[in-house]
């Protein structure tokens, strides 16, 4: 007979790889006025992490250098230029998985010679839970459970574009497991504005793909930076109402 677990116990998930990450403090040294600290998060998943920062609206994109993380060693862990991390203008997605336990700090150099500084630290000590779903749940139902937050992990995870080419126009399509999404795009050719990929305003979104509102921006976020990557990296890409539009100068507006 399985035995019954209460609405109080937990499930464990295994720890990721050096420990539950922490944002201890954020800063912005030596920048112009009217630029703020980063706000940073950390997203904590099974068996996955990911910082999370959005930087000061105020900025200009193209100021942004290099972003730049070192252990408390000194040794540098990622050194990479912001032109191919920034998301949206102002966002920016970072993988902790693999880095080590102990203190950290992250850099994002200015073009004036300050910086935003982020220090954080990962504690190999600490265990990750997540609450049992369901309170007369047995051994069963935690395994399904637990399979499902996986492979909801391991979809997103390993999400993707393809793209159907029909001269000046065609589709962007959005692949994550049994997900799939299509976007038409169509070339514009004017000196400032490449290409747009239209794309379901926030009113018609769940009517349109099934998918949660909640995920929209989400959705959007990876589908314009990954076909900005893959078709046109030196240029930005701008989230609109209804549309993704790649144009030759940073967006000045969030939407």
């Amino acid at each position: 007979m399985t035995k019954k677990q209460t609405p109080n116990q937990h499930l464990q998930v295994p720890q990721p790889a050096g420990g539950l990450l922490q944002v201890l403090s954020c800063e912005a040294a030596q920048l112009p006025a009217g630029l703020t600290p980063p706000i940073a998060r950390v997203a904590q998943y099974p068996e996955s992490q990911q910082l999370q920062l959005w930087l000061p609206e105020a900025a200009n994109p193209e100021d942004w250098q290099r972003l730049r993380l070192r252990d408390a060693f000194g040794q540098m862990l990622l050194d990479e230029p912001m032109r191919q991390l920034l998301m949206s203008r102002t966002r920016v997605l970072l993988n902790a998985l693999p880095w080590p336990a102990g203190e950290l700090w992250l850099e994002i150099s200015h073009s004036s010679g300050g910086c935003l500084r982020v220090q954080m630290n990962k504690d190999a000590s600490q265990a990750i839970t997540l609450p049992q779903p369901a309170a007369e749940a047995d051994s069963g139902e935690d395994l399904r459970f637990r399979e499902a937050v996986l492979k909801t992990l391991v979809d997103r995870v390993l999400r993707k574009l393809s793209y159907t080419n029909q001269g000046r126009a065609g589709m962007v399509n959005y692949h994550e497991g049994a997900l799939h999404l299509s976007f038409g795009y169509e070339m514009s050719g004017g000196d400032d504005e490449l290409l747009a990929i239209s794309v379901p305003s926030a009113e018609q979104w769940e009517r349109a793909t099934g998918v949660p509102l909640e995920r929209r921006s989400e959705i959007l976020d990876f589908v314009a930076e990954t076909a900005r990557r893959d078709q046109c990296p030196s240029w930005y890409a701008e989230i609109r109402a209804a549309e993704i539009a790649f144009v030759r100068h940073a967006p000045r507006k969030r939407r």
